[in-house]
């Protein structure tokens, strides 16, 4: 950790560390399990957790904002050159146990030398909020998971 980090972090206000520590967790399990069990076993176990963890109140005033947020920050600092995957996975488990919509999606390319290339991103209503609002447009849908298409969670704000 370099020692702007470290500064950052002795800022960072209180309010933020529970949902920091909570990405940090979700974004390293994520990205272990992905790096030694297929992509559908993670999935549903992430599943089985929102469903567990799920929280009965509504989400407070600006929660969705500091989960992406916290995501973002944990995924910069610890996922390299591969985020997407682990990200969308830890940010929809974060996103739907606090009641909002959230939709993962895993989309592909070929570039310009025809390698196949792969991205996931994250949805909620109609923004993107985790893997780059340009996805969708870059890459073709292969797959989408999340309670759009089961028909329940909330949108996250369009602040």
């Amino acid at each position: 950790m370099t020692a702007a980090t470290r500064e950052r972090l002795a800022r960072l206000a209180p309010s933020r560390w529970p949902v920091l520590i909570e990405a940090a967790s979700a974004v390293l399990m994520a990205r272990v399990l992905l790096d030694h069990r297929p992509y559908k076993w993670c999935d549903t176990l992430f599943e089985s957790w929102t469903e567990k963890l799920r929280r009965k109140e509504a989400p407070a005033e600006g929660e969705w904002e500091r989960v992406v947020w916290a995501i973002r920050a944990v995924g910069r600092r610890t996922l390299g050159d591969r985020p997407c995957l682990p990200e969308a996975l830890a940010g929809r488990l974060m996103l739907q146990r606090r009641g909002y919509e959230a939709n993962l999606t895993i989309g592909v390319r070929k570039d310009e030398k025809g390698a196949l290339l792969a991205h996931a991103w994250l949805e909620s209503g109609q923004h993107i909020v985790l893997g780059g609002g340009e996805s969708p447009a870059r890459f073709k849908k292969l797959v989408a998971v999340g309670p759009e298409e089961a028909g329940r969670g909330n949108a996250a704000p369009t602040s």
